[in-house]
């Protein structure tokens, strides 16, 4: 992984305190808004590596 995806991957850790992984495990909360799901999506593209 590039320093950039790991950048991006790093933020969205630390936004939420929790990994890509256990976010999925959990699922999203109920109260889930709009930039939670915005941000889900992206997430998922820098743990692919952000290929576009």
């Amino acid at each position: 992984m590039t320093a950039e995806v790991m950048k991006e991957i790093r933020f969205f850790e630390e936004k939420y305190r929790m990994t890509l992984s256990e976010l999925e495990e959990e699922g999203l909360p109920d109260n889930a808004d709009y930039e939670m799901h915005e941000d889900y999506i992206l997430w998922h593209h820098w743990s692919e590596g952000g290929s576009k």
